[in-house]
């Protein structure tokens, strides 16, 4: 398996001065991937905060 976190891009407001998205992706830590390394990718891709929508106890 490679070392690559999958993420998928929704473009928001294209016709913005400042344009932004969403990346989308599954947990950071899964898909065979570390955490560090996942967010090391999210963070390369642009993002700049993760927000996840689990409980804490999902990702103890």
């Amino acid at each position: 398996m490679d070392n690559i976190h999958p993420v998928w891009t929704l473009p928001l407001n294209e016709a913005a001065f400042t344009k932004g998205g969403l990346l989308l992706t599954p947990c950071p830590g899964t898909k065979g991937v570390n955490t560090i390394t996942s967010l090391r990718q999210l963070k390369a891709a642009g993002a700049t905060v993760v927000l996840t929508a689990l409980e804490y106890k999902a990702v103890e």
